[in-house]
């Protein structure tokens, strides 16, 4: 789910909390941790395969070997790496999340889970997790603020999630 870069021109901001910092330090930590070990795995399977052409000293083949090694496997794994993991590690450098105002179209109440939803207007994010104080206090078309992390442009929401129902 990515948010609109133009909804965050000239959005206010508010510094990231605590719990705020270690969901982020969260997310970048476990997606580093896979990262790391997927390319780990894909780059020494390659260099596995291109142990034989390294060993007969054919450079013609064991060069077409390098260029393919860094078109397949490095090149992907760093887009991989500063679009979907680096922001998060730039959030938390940053320190402050932009708050940007939704209209609240619906509520909604899960008595089995003891769940409180807000149905907001952004098709991106629409049910927002909540307390149940604020669930009360909040009316329909009422706007509320959601919270925005910079880089990653992740939705603070309570219990870190936003449901797509």
């Amino acid at each position: 789910m990515k948010l609109n870069r133009i909804k965050l021109t000239g959005a206010p901001r508010s510094p990231l909390l605590e719990d705020d910092r270690q969901v982020l330090d969260m997310i970048f930590q476990s997606r580093i941790r896979t990262f790391v070990v997927v390319f780990g795995i894909f780059t020494a399977y390659v260099l596995y395969k291109a142990l034989p052409y390294l060993l007969s000293h054919d450079m013609t083949q064991f060069s077409a070997g390098i260029c393919a090694f860094v078109l397949i496997i490095i090149a992907p794994g760093l887009l991989v790496f500063f679009l979907r993991i680096w922001p998060y590690r730039r959030d938390l450098q940053a320190g402050f999340k932009f708050v940007v105002y939704e209209q609240v179209i619906d509520k909604k109440y899960f008595p089995i889970t003891g769940q409180y939803f807000l149905s907001l207007e952004d098709v991106n994010y629409m049910h927002h997790e909540v307390e149940e104080s604020v669930w009360l206090s909040v009316n329909i078309g009422d706007r509320y603020p959601v919270y925005f992390a910079a880089h990653s442009h992740y939705a603070f929401n309570l219990r870190g999630r936003i449901t797509m129902m």
